[in-house]
């Protein structure tokens, strides 16, 4: 500051501008809120990380052990979508990656399009507890599982801050911003963004909104460095010949707003034949980096309530049944 000083007693111009060059420099560098950065900073920053790197993912978890491996978890450049047809079990699936963070230890924010916050803590409790929300809602349960309910939620208490805010209270997709800046979440989720308003915006298609949409989420998420993981809805597919997962995959493809915004894009489908009601295949359409075209499937039950990853359901059945054959079984 002397010499800031001394340049500006003397009118020395250029000795001030370069001064303030230098200064301003020096706070960017502290600033991790400014959008100039440097390699020194971010190359330290990696060796930084690297050092404290206590698991094998560098961002935060999904839930999904094949997700996580195949993208490093969730990081601060990440806009994830999952993208479905409709009554796949979106939402379940997304509270299952947000239940994975949260216990992980992670704060988050999650903004719901469609469910109320009561149906939404219904759930995040069922699933903690494992009971079916079926009879949560009818008032079905026992003193016994009354205790369990009990136990969840004294868990959920000594965990982050989990927030929930209705979409229906937001005036557009806009508002997502200002609660990220106040609610200073590890990450966030979306469930349906699709159903989004627009600020200033006219009627538009379908397809035309979710572009917007999306791209004010990519804005969001760039500006507030802040991870979003975002449910889509798709419509039917089109060849009745593929499977479900072949519709949705085609469909998201056909998207260049999901496909292009998105670092990470997951298609879900119900699987066939007779896991169609109990499991759900992905499959890693998009990847900011690393493979892609990545399968894997979860379990989708709810006595008691289960959305893990398992193997592939046809080749374990194989297995068993060649397992068996080998042991003289069959």
């Amino acid at each position: 500051m002397t010499e800031l000083v001394s340049a500006m007693e003397a009118r020395n111009l250029a000795e001030v501008r370069r001064i303030n060059a230098q200064l301003a420099s020096k706070l960017r560098d502290r600033d991790r809120d400014d959008p100039v950065t440097n390699i020194g900073r971010e190359a330290q920053d990696l060796i930084d990380d690297l050092n404290a790197r206590d698991t094998f993912y560098r961002g935060i978890t999904t839930g999904y052990p094949t997700l996580d491996a195949n993208t490093g978890g969730l990081t601060e450049n990440d806009l994830l979508t999952l993208a479905g047809r409709t009554n796949v079990g979106k939402s379940y699936l997304l509270l299952h990656m947000l239940t994975a963070a949260w216990s992980a230890m992670n704060s988050a924010l999650v903004i719901t399009m469609e469910m109320g916050v009561r149906q939404l803590t219904t759930r995040m409790v069922g699933m903690g507890s494992g009971l079916n929300t079926k009879y949560i809602r009818e008032r079905r349960v026992s003193s016994f599982k009354m205790d369990d309910l009990a136990e969840t939620v004294l868990g959920f208490q000594l965990r982050p801050p989990l927030y929930f805010v209705s979409g229906h209270k937001l005036n557009s997709v806009e508002d997502v911003e200002t609660l990220i800046h106040e609610m200073r979440p590890a990450i966030c989720y979306i469930d349906a963004a699709y159903l989004f308003k627009l600020a200033d915006r006219g009627k538009r298609g379908k397809w035309e909104m979710l572009e917007d949409v999306m791209e004010v989420l990519q804005a969001i998420q760039v500006r507030t460095k802040t991870p979003i993981v975002i449910t889509v809805q798709l419509g039917k597919g089109q060849s009745s010949k593929s499977s479900s997962l072949d519709n949705a995959i085609d469909k998201v493809r056909g998207s260049d707003a999901i496909a292009q915004l998105s670092s990470v894009l997951v298609a879900v489908a119900a699987a066939d034949g007779i896991h169609r009601q109990t499991r759900r295949v992905f499959n890693l359409a998009k990847n900011r980096e690393g493979p892609k075209e990545v399968p894997w499937w979860s379990k989708f039950e709810f006595d008691p309530m289960c959305f893990e990853e398992v193997p592939n359901p046809v080749a374990e059945r194989r297995d068993e049944t060649t397992n068996a054959m080998r042991t003289g079984q069959i």
